[in-house]
């Protein structure tokens, strides 16, 4: 009867040391990079507000919203890739498309670009949206049609 529960111990005792070991090596191996129930550094809107530059795509930065005044970017000039962005503009050189070709100099825009939420100094900002508010309505009219409200 004894020896029939010092076999039963160390069978019970064996199963659960292997079972320990199995849900701790995968846990021991890696190396720390799943980080469940942690935030990444996730994707933030910069909406940037000032007088484009026509020269090098860049933005006198006016005003901004929060994550564009955390980062310390009023007042600096801030560089953009305006390749892929839709650009919302009065077709200002008559060439009938209204694209980055219509930004003059001066113009007050407004910028939407993503950055990271922590580090968004990487260099030029790739532009999501450029909004132009020179030229209103008035001009897409044909230089002093009727203001709507």
């Amino acid at each position: 009867m004894f020896r029939y529960l010092r076999t039963h111990r160390w069978l019970r005792n064996t199963v659960l040391m292997v079972g320990v070991f199995l849900i701790v090596l995968p846990a021991a191996l890696s190396d720390g990079h799943e980080r469940h129930g942690q935030k990444q550094d996730r994707q933030a809107a910069y909406v940037f507000k000032g007088t484009f530059i026509a020269a090098d795509s860049s933005v006198s930065v006016l005003k901004g919203n929060r994550h564009v005044r955390r980062a310390g970017l009023v007042g600096q000039t801030v560089a953009f890739d305006l390749s892929a962005a839709r650009v919302r503009v009065a077709d200002v050189n008559g060439d009938g498309m209204r694209n980055a070709a219509d930004l003059q100099n001066g113009d007050m825009v407004v910028v939407k670009a993503f950055a990271p939420r922590r580090s968004p100094n990487a260099g030029r900002f790739m532009a999501h949206k450029v909004v132009n508010q020179t030229h209103g309505r008035e001009y897409k009219r044909g230089h002093g049609g009727r203001k709507h409200r």
